[in-house]
């Protein structure tokens, strides 16, 4: 499987927002340390704390990508379902049901997500799930996707008046 099949799921998509939004975090941090060397003790030590639990975050999702991308020739594409979540701490994973290339029926989680409203548009939807072996985890490409943005390009290119 290539790499940049990967990237398209879903599953990659959401790691990335969830890495820039921890960049982003993780400047105002930066912003906090830097007003606060002008006078306020406060800032410097909320800068420090918003800029370690951030970097945390960067880090562990950054990680996950780096990861996807190592094992990318690993991954194996099959058809499946997300049928429940779990919740640990922070994180959302949505649990996936899939057959393998070996006609064995298969329980794995997704890759971590922060956001629990995805949790719907899953499931006991047709998707296309990703797993590996050597990956502890699966991830989730929904197919629909495409098509919807398909069809608001239709529309855009029959509406004469769309920007």
């Amino acid at each position: 499987m290539s790499f940049e099949e990967l990237q398209k799921t879903d599953s990659y998509k959401k790691l990335g927002i969830d890495v820039v939004a921890f960049f982003a975090i993780d400047f105002f941090g930066l912003i906090f340390l830097f007003g606060g060397i002008y006078g306020d003790s406060f800032l410097i030590v909320f800068g420090i704390i918003t800029m370690v639990f951030s970097s945390w975050g960067l880090y562990y999702f950054a990680k996950q990508m780096n990861d996807i991308k190592k094992y990318a020739k690993t991954f194996k594409k099959a058809e499946g379902k997300v049928v429940n979540f779990e919740q640990s701490g922070l994180f959302t994973h949505l649990v996936a049901v899939f057959v393998d290339d070996e006609n064995e029926e298969r329980r794995m989680l997704s890759t971590d997500t922060l956001r629990r409203y995805v949790v719907d548009a899953y499931l006991e939807k047709k998707l296309d799930i990703y797993y590996s072996p050597k990956f502890k985890t699966v991830l989730i490409y929904d197919p629909s996707t495409e098509e919807v943005l398909t069809q608001k390009e239709e529309e855009k290119e029959d509406d004469p008046y769309a920007l």
